[in-house]
């Protein structure tokens, strides 16, 4: 927010300032502000701090919907905002919401308190996009974070899945990992559920909590559960589906009694299933806040509980668990790749190798949607021994409407599984058999909410039952590689932003430029130079002072007193005359410093323009 003088100036306001909302309690508060000359400041106004906009109805509405607001104070008929304003000294006021991933975040406000000002759509405009960029940088930041969060609790999620993988004692290494899961994941609290085999009642067995949360191991209410009575049971933890939580959210009454008892804002809890059984619950409480779980994390705790499920089958079935121990370290190398990847697509056809090996398929295949809807194969990995398809004509430019079954299961967006004997004659059976599939899993890509293609994975020697654990954790590469895939597109399209900014600066008029003071030399200057002031950006890049080569000896006082003004004032304002094509033209030009962290002033930025026919006029 350090542009806010700039943005101030260059839309000649009073007043210019940032409102973020609460999203635990939907209130608004200022944290920025700027103020031109006399303005009151109302930053330390603790009247803008804790806003609860809703008892202004189109305010909060307007700013909701996406919408600017623009406010002319005499014409309010809300007394009680009318009243707000007026203390401020306000005449008119234009408020543009900044949202975050579709949600609303905050929003900027321009004051003017000396003018009735009449904004027009091109101001607005240009301030939307101001907004836009604020919210971009938002997201960049929220997306850094989430990126940062999710590698934590990978690396947490691979540390803990090494260890209960290599221990004789599961639960012992369990609760030592809580605390690493815990504060990768950022929660208040972690426990593990067991449920008695005779009397199917679940007990908590394991606990971490942080420093200031209460612990809730020795709690007699949390021993001997029948959890049937609660509806999330039966339609999530039966059916090995996570269940969140939200306190606020919930109507099971007899539920959000045991939850209030706990301070609990938000939970998690996800299934633990050993051998097609429930055997316990994995929970993540959050008691100091709304916590938005993403996919991402849901997709590494069920990750996590599959590996404790493993872990506690292995003495039964350890050559099954070799094989799962296997395709877990190859997702998870793969999904760490995707995770610092700015190629999704390479890091895919790299790593699906790895991943057929882990999994032991036959064939590792992945499909795109095309522009005009219909399926073409991009990727392959095969096993050794098995026909390579990449280049089968049957398996490029796929019109669905001709596979009614598998255009049904791909657009349900959830992975499916064919075994090729079990289906009905026609052109899918065929198509499968000429490839000599047995069995097929395949699992959608969702991007950007819609279907983008799908992974597959091949078995052409045996009768494969893919398990539960198995789909789940091929179900979590699919949304990684999604992920992946969106993040590449999105730091394209960043890119392809960066073009066209540099390109608007190409086509204007006036003169744009960037200057590097500790270095002394034009970081950047816009082409137009070369028309307004006779200089072409070759020379202003190699040589720093070439001012004095355009402008009349006369004014370059103006200047040097123009240089100081940036150190002592931290802009400037200044009207000079250069000579160009034999004539006297009078130029006006506009700079603001740049400070680093620690308040030095390392760049100033400036706009020159050509006023001369302003002034003959």
């Amino acid at each position: 927010f350090n542009c806010l003088p700039v943005v101030g100036e260059a839309a000649k306001v009073d007043r210019v300032y940032y409102f973020e909302r609460n999203i635990n309690s939907d209130l608004f508060s200022q944290r920025v502000e700027w103020t031109r000359g006399s303005v009151s400041p109302q930053i330390d106004n603790p009247v803008l701090q804790d806003c609860d906009t809703t008892i202004y109805p189109h305010f909060y509405e307007k700013l909701h919907k996406g919408q600017p607001y623009i406010i002319y104070v005499s014409d309010l008929e809300d007394n009680n905002l009318k009243d707000l304003l007026n203390a401020q000294d306000i005449i008119t006021m234009l408020n543009i919401p900044v949202t975050v991933f579709g949600d609303l975040y905050g929003f900027i406000g321009f004051d003017d308190c000396k003018t009735a000002r009449k904004w027009s759509d091109d101001e607005i405009g240009i301030l939307f996009s101001l907004a836009n960029n604020i919210s971009n940088a938002f997201q960049r930041n929220e997306n850094r974070a989430r990126l940062e969060r999710k590698a934590a609790i990978m690396q947490a999620v691979g540390l803990i899945t090494e260890r209960l993988f290599n221990t004789d004692d599961i639960f012992k290494t369990l609760i030592e990992s809580f605390s690493l899961i815990g504060e990768a994941a950022d929660v208040d609290r972690v426990y593990y559920f067991e449920k008695n085999k005779r009397n199917q009642l679940f007990s908590q067995r394991l606990e971490w909590t942080k420093n200031q949360i209460k612990p809730e191991i020795d709690n007699p209410n949390l021993q001997n559960i029948d959890m049937t009575i609660f509806d999330f049971y039966e339609h999530n933890i039966l059916i090995g589906k996570p269940y969140i939580l939200k306190t606020d959210e919930l109507e099971d009454l007899e539920l959000k009694k045991v939850i209030a008892e706990q301070n609990i804002i938000s939970l998690l809890n996800i299934p633990i299933t050993v051998f097609g059984e429930v055997y316990g619950i994995l929970g993540f409480d959050d008691c100091t806040k709304h916590k938005d779980w993403t996919a991402d994390e849901v997709s590494m705790f069920v990750s996590l509980s599959n590996s404790l499920a493993n872990a506690i089958e292995k003495y039964e079935n350890q050559y099954r668990l070799q094989n799962k121990a296997d395709m877990l370290w190859a997702i998870g190398k793969t999904s760490e790749r995707l995770l610092d990847t700015n190629n999704a697509f390479e890091v895919i056809e790299e790593s699906f190798a790895l991943v057929g090996q882990a999994i032991q398929a036959d064939r590792v295949y992945y499909f795109e949607k095309q522009e005009n809807g219909f399926f073409s194969q991009k990727i392959e990995w095969i096993n050794i021994g098995i026909s390579k398809e990449i280049d089968n004509p049957m398996l490029q430019n796929m019109n669905l409407d001709e596979y009614p079954s598998l255009k049904e299961k791909v657009f349900a967006g959830a992975p499916y599984i064919f075994n090729t004997h079990e289906m009905p004659s026609g052109k899918f059976r065929d198509m499968m058999e000429i490839q000599n599939i047995l069995t097929i899993l395949n699992i959608p890509l969702k991007v950007h909410g819609e279907i983008y293609g799908f992974i597959g994975f091949d078995d052409c020697t045996t009768d494969r039952e893919w398990s539960q654990d198995e789909l789940s954790v091929l179900s979590s590469l699919a949304n990684n590689i999604a992920n992946a895939i969106e993040r590449t597109e999105s730091q394209q399209k960043i890119i392809n932003s960066e073009r066209n900014f540099r390109e608007m600066n190409e086509t204007i008029d006036d003169v744009f430029w960037l200057y590097n003071i500790e270095k002394s030399r034009v970081d950047y200057i816009s082409p137009s130079c070369q028309t307004l002031l006779g200089c072409s950006q070759e020379r202003f890049y190699k040589k720093h002072d070439v001012w004095r080569d355009y402008i009349i000896e006369e004014d370059h006082h103006l200047i040097h007193q123009a240089h100081d003004d940036i150190f002592n004032n931290g802009y400037y304002e200044v009207t000079y005359r250069i000579r160009l094509n034999g004539q006297i033209r009078w130029i006006f030009e506009k700079s603001f410093a740049i400070v680093n962290d620690d308040g030095t002033i390392t760049r100033n930025t400036g706009l020159s323009s050509d006023i001369t026919e302003n002034l003959k006029n």
